[in-house]
């Protein structure tokens, strides 16, 4: 195969793999699915912060290391909304985890179905998002550190 040649597949290749797999701008937007939104009151939070940030958490309910990440969460990001979607089946052990910790009354959302995931999947392995009203991504990470709380420091001032 001639260098040209290879080039030319590659082209197709990634313009195939970019149409049919989503590679797009859209990549930087989070899709919270209506499916999962519906079944709580979470739009009336959207609707009524517009203005604001939001940190959304997609995290495995049924693992209970991922709860280190909801009390950091929680203990540094009172001053935005936060948003938090297990992808576990258990949700009884989930909420009672969440009991356990004293976290009886956070916006929390299910996507045992994970709907979630497959809308998203071009923007995982990150599953903490800080997101604007208009469900822009500007900053995600796979874990919460000191880079996601200065960005959310920064952009809410």
């Amino acid at each position: 195969m001639t260098k040209l040649q290879f080039r030319i597949w590659f082209v197709f290749l990634l313009t195939y793999v970019c149409t049919f797999w989503g590679c797009s701008v859209n990549d930087r937007c989070l899709n919270i699915p209506i499916e999962i939104m519906q079944k709580s009151n979470q739009k009336e939070l959207f609707r009524k912060n517009n203005d604001r940030l939001c940190l959304v958490c997609y995290f495995d309910g049924d693992c209970s290391i991922c709860y280190a990440d909801i009390l950091s969460i929680e203990e540094s990001c009172k001053n935005i909304i936060r948003l938090y979607i297990s992808y576990g089946k258990d949700t009884l052990m989930t909420n009672n985890n969440i009991g356990q910790l004293g976290l009886k009354n956070i916006n929390l959302l299910y996507d045992t179905n994970k709907i979630f995931h497959s809308k998203n999947i071009a923007l995982l392995p990150n599953h903490i998002f800080l997101i604007d009203s208009t469900f822009t991504i500007l900053e995600s990470s796979s874990k919460f550190d000191d880079r996601l709380k200065n960005k959310i420091r920064v952009q809410n001032k």
